[in-house]
């Protein structure tokens, strides 16, 4: 009887030694996983590089692009260019340049056999650049993107540097949220407009009776 006792004993001894084992490690297992959730929600953090700020410009067009970048819009005396636009970042070296200019190209493909470019067609990359037809490719060690619309040749050049994931990943935001916007007609247009035509309707109301 003794023995059974003694064996029933050992039983529920060993019965609350596992018990309490099991809740040290359920304790110690949470106390090791709180950091990693924490580091989990700073890693969804947003940064200051995936905000986004919009650039209008008079030509017509506008895009999106990181916040944290220099944009500066060129001052250039040559007509046949309608826009220059440089976007920079004080801790990446490295620009993105955006031309705008007159072209007598009539597709987009004819860039390629002007003598511009030594590119195989096999390197080159169709995309769509709002509603018209673009090409990508790599050169010399920059990165184009050129559009064609209605005479009027879209250039973007990224010059990475040492820092090409960077200056890509900026180039293909602006890429897809580039969209052509027609510039707003200022009030002085108007009233001059109106003005104008005031003149011409007196004008004609004047007759000479013989």
């Amino acid at each position: 009887m003794n023995k059974k006792i003694s064996l029933l004993l050992a039983a529920i001894t060993f019965l609350a030694i596992l018990a309490v084992f099991f809740s040290l490690s359920k304790s110690s297992k949470k106390n090791i996983h709180s950091p990693v959730s924490e580091n989990n929600l700073k890693i969804k953090t947003i940064s200051p590089e995936s905000k986004l700020t919009e650039y209008k410009d008079p030509s017509g067009f506008k895009f999106s692009y990181p916040q944290n970048l220099n944009l500066q819009k060129k001052q250039i005396n040559d007509q046949t260019i309608y826009s220059l636009l440089e976007l920079t970042s004080p801790k990446n070296q490295g620009k993105l340049e955006i031309r705008v200019e007159d072209s007598q190209l009539k597709k987009i493909d004819d860039w390629f056999l002007n003598g511009k470019s030594a590119t195989r067609p096999a390197d080159i990359k169709k995309i769509k650049l709002a509603e018209m037809d673009g090409r990508q490719f790599s050169e010399k060690g920059k990165f184009l993107t050129i559009a064609l619309d209605q005479g009027v040749l879209f250039t973007f050049t990224v010059i990475p540097e040492k820092n090409k994931n960077f200056w890509l990943n900026v180039n293909e935001k602006i890429i897809k949220t580039f969209a052509f916007e027609p510039p707003e007609n200022t009030g002085e247009n108007t009233s001059n407009n109106n003005a104008s035509s005031e003149e011409d309707v007196i004008f004609e109301g004047e007759e000479i009776i013989e």
